[in-house]
């Protein structure tokens, strides 16, 4: 499957997008990250940046210098939306209460989708590592990522820009 032409030209295919991916979500009562990436890109189709501070970029791309609380490895960037995938210490760290929500549309312990008041869409979610490894291919996870990885959590903070 690829993104199709369609969607970045008409706004009714994305709302239909958008649409199919939130009723998905209450009716299962999470957010599957592997279908959330597979809507990301069909919603909005893109771009990786990658943050060198936490990556290494050669032949393949490396974990390393994780030291901080919340460590920002990718930036995911497209017209209609923008995502911040980051690894982080602590299953605390999903706090909801900073956000900019005015209407909660989907929540659960480690998972938020609301409108702002901007009338936009947030999306966040904390999911562990294994769970991050069945569904970003970009990385090899060796066995030093491994070790920096183990204790650590992944959140991924989405934006999508409905005007």
């Amino acid at each position: 499957m690829q993104p199709k032409l369609t969607n970045k030209i008409f706004a009714f295919k994305r709302k239909a997008y958008l649409n199919n991916f939130l009723e998905k979500v209450k009716n299962e009562q999470k957010i599957d990250p592997k279908a959330f990436w597979q809507f990301r890109e069909f919603y909005s189709s893109g771009f990786f940046d990658f943050n060198k501070t936490n990556i290494e970029i050669s032949s393949i791309l490396q974990f390393y210098n994780l030291v901080n609380d919340k460590n920002d490895i990718l930036t995911f960037n497209s017209q209609y939306l923008k995502s911040i995938e980051s690894i982080v210490n602590s299953l605390n760290f999903f706090d909801k209460k900073n956000l900019d929500c005015q209407n909660i549309i989907f929540e659960n312990k480690n998972s938020l989708i609301c409108e702002n008041k901007d009338k936009n869409i947030n999306i966040l979610f904390l999911k562990s590592i294994d769970e991050m490894k069945q569904v970003n291919g970009l990385f090899d996870y060796l066995g030093k990522e491994q070790k920096l990885l183990k204790d650590k959590y992944w959140l991924s903070q989405t934006t999508i820009y409905l005007n």
